[in-house]
């Protein structure tokens, strides 16, 4: 009888797969897990879109976190010490993880089917497990939450307190959190309540920590990127670069050059004319600086002849020479991968982002090439949002340019090029 009581009791522990069967940690949560309902003084809806802002202190250490959340889509995490920043993007529509150190380097990751991302560290939960998600970014079902009292904290902050004892079942991980959120106003309705949190005292199968909340954002105006000149090799291409423009093209553009140890910083103007189907090229440029001795300002490249013509308008001088290049490549090869004469750059798509200008929202690529140990690195943006309205055409809007030279000191470049404005001829 023993027996089939205790076979009995096993098979409902495996079916149901309870956290109850002697997986929790008692000594965390002594009553056990929070039961459902949660407490209907708790806010009514957690966004699954929200920035938080916080501070980690434990007994001996304090470090800031942050960590914006988008959904089961993907989520990213800032970590500062007093010893390293460590920045991690997820993935999770691509399955990929990635960690960007100080130096902005990228190393790419893959997820695996059942992993679970709980935790900052080893010892820390990320913010959105105590917000009732799980290691997916998805709502964790056994999340419940009970209302204990009002409370004032740090000196003058009267907050209402919550209690919540819940299992992360992918991770075998008892947590027990309180929760402290600013007082509602008197009378006002708790659906239409955005919560305000201030701290989060955490126990779990670690040890203690409080998390202070500086800022909650929910449901921000934001687009999760990685940051700006951050190429991580081998990422999934999820949007390809713009190509099949028109075979004649006409534009302006400016380029700013950020001063370094061996130039200063100047603006550059370029007028531009590409005509693929007669096989020639035009640049008037503008350096904005008086050059001595005179170089030439406008340049002509006849493909079909292999010519270059160099003309310097102050002395009326034309200079005619081989142009020694590759025969005439498309217009999207020229204009946009700057030549690359056989050595295209392949380009990948970071993600909807601000580019610089009131109301616009643009696509942004990122390529990367090493040629005689130098890295070229080319960051496109082309516009894709005008007031959260789709644009039915893709405008290049500006690409920052990075040149850095990998033998003997460090010598960085870096340019912007921006303004430009089209005119596709027929």
């Amino acid at each position: 009888m023993f027996r089939k009581l205790f076979l009995l009791s096993s098979i409902i522990c495996i079916l149901f797969r309870i956290s109850r069967c002697q997986q929790i940690d008692l000594n965390i949560c002594p009553n056990g897990l929070t039961p459902s309902p949660t407490d209907p003084k708790w806010p009514t809806t957690i966004p699954n879109h929200f920035e938080i802002f916080s501070e980690i202190t434990t007994d001996i250490a304090t470090f800031e976190v942050t960590q914006s959340f988008v959904g089961s889509h993907r989520d990213h995490i800032y970590f500062r010490t007093y010893e390293k920043n460590l920045e991690v993007y997820y993935d999770f529509d691509t399955n990929e993880i990635f960690t960007i150190n100080d130096d902005l380097q990228c190393a790419r990751s893959e997820m695996q089917p059942n992993e679970n991302f709980l935790f900052i560290t080893s010892q820390y939960l990320k913010p959105s497990i105590l917000l009732g998600f799980d290691g997916r970014n998805n709502n964790n079902i056994g999340f419940f939450t009970r209302y204990i009292g009002e409370e004032t904290i740090r000196g003058g902050i009267l907050t209402e307190k919550f209690q919540s004892c819940f299992y992360i079942y992918q991770g075998n991980l008892t947590i027990n959190a309180t929760y402290y959120l600013t007082a509602s106003p008197p009378n006002e309705a708790n659906i239409n309540r955005i919560p305000d949190f201030v701290q989060i005292d955490v126990r779990s199968n670690n040890y203690p920590y409080t998390l202070n909340i500086i800022r909650y954002v929910s449901n921000p105006s934001l687009t999760l990127t990685t940051p700006s000149g951050v190429y991580c090799p081998n990422r999934i291409q999820t949007k390809e670069f713009p190509k099949n423009l028109p075979s004649r093209l006409s534009l302006h553009s400016e380029a700013y050059t950020l001063k370094n140890s061996d130039i200063p910083s100047r603006i550059e103007t370029f007028n531009r004319l590409i005509d693929e189907t007669l096989k020639f090229e035009r640049i008037d440029y503008d350096l904005g600086v008086v050059l001595k001795p005179m170089l030439p300002d406008t340049l002509f490249v006849d493909y079909a002849y292999n010519l270059t013509y160099m003309y310097t308008r102050a002395t009326e001088q034309c200079t005619v020479q081989n142009a020694n290049a590759n025969p005439m490549e498309t217009t999207t090869e020229i204009l946009f991968q700057f030549g690359a004469l056989g050595d295209s750059i392949k380009f990948q798509y970071t993600g909807l982002t601000t580019c610089g200008r009131k109301h616009l929202q643009c696509y942004r690529w990122i390529g990367q090439r090493n040629i005689n140990n130098v890295i070229q690195q080319y960051e496109w943006y082309w516009s894709a949002k005008y007031n959260e309205i789709d644009l039915s055409e893709f405008i290049p809007i500006k690409v920052n340019v990075m040149t850095t030279s990998v033998v003997g000191p460090p010598k960085v470049t870096n340019q912007e090029i921006s303004r430009f404005a089209c005119m596709l001829l027929s």
